[in-house]
């Protein structure tokens, strides 16, 4: 774990910080904020362009099904190219609108490993436009960071989008479905594949060695020269026992 101000002397952490990944005073807080060095969650600020920046405080029900048709599309888009690194276990779009808060997209992989090909594949990257600059996250529990409040529904936050809590426009459970379908579907084939590729590399090694034990000459194996010395010896030694019988049945005979 590491410190984003050095020079804090304080011991006691940003809670905000450990809860939601972010915090409105940055650096300049007087609390410890504990950046992981590694984790399954991977935050991308500021990647989600939110049209609500431009509509400020008009609400209608045409403009709310603009606003989620336009999170989908961002959602399936990002999700898509995520799950390449590994397998996602969650992904989550802030709609908050303060600036430590706006487009942050979190994205939990079921292992760290996934979080670390991520971390490494997107960092300078970008995405329409936007420098991409991933961070590990110590958010790990998503239900954890959400606004209770506006997640009851119609009266929302009293707060509004300036709360310090996160504001989640869901996407559809259709939507989502076909996600982790296509998913599956994806890391389910890459293992036929590695399996594959393992089971012609065992039968290539196979064959190889079959083709080695051909080409090779019985001169060239130390063990059939022993044999050879071994069945000489035997000879030798048979042709001495059958002279010395010979020479007792001649002395017997005399």
């Amino acid at each position: 774990m590491r410190s984003n101000n050095p020079n804090n002397n304080e011991t006691e952490e940003c809670r905000l910080y450990q809860k939601i990944g972010s915090c409105r005073h940055g650096e300049r807080c007087n609390r410890k904020h504990h950046i992981p060095n590694f984790s399954k969650t991977i935050l991308l600020p500021n990647l989600y362009p939110n049209p609500s920046l431009q509509l400020k405080d008009r609400v209608s029900s045409s403009i709310n099904r603009e606003l989620q048709t336009h999170l989908e599309t961002f959602y399936e888009d990002i999700f898509l190219k995520l799950m390449e690194y590994g397998e996602i276990d969650e992904l989550m779009v802030a709609e908050n609108l303060s600036s430590h808060l706006v487009g942050n997209t979190y994205v939990r992989f079921v292992s760290d490993l996934g979080a670390a090909r991520a971390f490494r594949a997107l960092n300078h990257r970008f995405y329409n436009g936007a420098l991409l600059k991933p961070e590990f996250s110590p958010v790990v529990n998503f239900s954890n960071t959400r606004c209770r409040q506006n997640d009851r529904g119609r009266e929302g936050c009293f707060r509004g989008h300036s709360c310090n809590f996160l504001h989640i426009r869901d996407p559809s459970q259709s939507l989502l479905n076909k996600l982790f379908r296509i998913q599956r579907e994806y890391y389910d084939k890459l293992y036929e594949k590695r399996k594959q590729f393992e089971k012609e590399k065992r039968k290539s090694n196979i064959k190889e060695n079959e083709n080695n034990l051909e080409n090779l000459n019985e001169k060239d194996i130390p063990i059939n020269q022993n044999e050879e010395e071994y069945e000489n010896e035997n000879q030798i030694d048979e042709k001495k026992t059958t002279q010395g019988q010979l020479m007792k049945i001649e002395n017997s005979q005399k």
